[in-house]
């Protein structure tokens, strides 16, 4: 009788967990041409980005309401990767997706999640071209105190 309930107070939370969250596509798509050079690699999509080793890099960034990074999953849906170039250098990037710690941000709790559009295979520099940038977020059950045009 107790496995009964247990297994049907999981699902309601699974229930809730669904029903309640957001779901945000992002398509990867653009008519505007990638660039790439020793100084830039600039993404038309992207919104925001980053220097390592005196380059700049373009990368999607979004501020996420959320308690835990638990509460939010990030997954590239249908990736399109395409050979764009060639370093020479001995050059690391992040992690495609990254999802930080939780911080506080103007009283909201927020989690901040970087989509990196570049990767580095051998030396060949390959470009996400195509595809969609799918963020589950659970509920927020606490007041949001700021507006920003990243906010999820």
């Amino acid at each position: 009788m107790v496995s009964i309930r247990k297994y049907s107070f999981i699902q309601i939370l699974i229930i809730m967990t669904v029903g309640l969250g957001e779901e945000f596509y992002f398509s990867l798509s653009s008519d505007q041409p990638i660039r790439f050079n020793p100084h830039h690699w600039q993404h038309p999509a992207s919104n925001s980005a980053m220097v390592i080793n005196d380059i700049e890099i373009n990368v999607f960034q979004w501020m996420v309401a959320a308690e835990t990074r638990e509460a939010v999953r990030v997954e590239l849906v249908n990736p399109i990767w395409e050979y764009i170039g060639s370093v020479s250098d001995d050059m690391t990037l992040p992690e495609n997706i990254k999802i930080s710690t939780e911080s506080n941000f103007r009283g909201t709790p927020t989690i901040y999640i970087k989509v990196t559009p570049w990767r580095i295979v051998g030396n060949l520099v390959e470009v996400l071209a195509g595809g969609e940038i799918r963020i589950s977020i659970e509920a927020a059950n606490f007041p949001i105190t700021f507006d920003h045009p990243h906010l999820l």
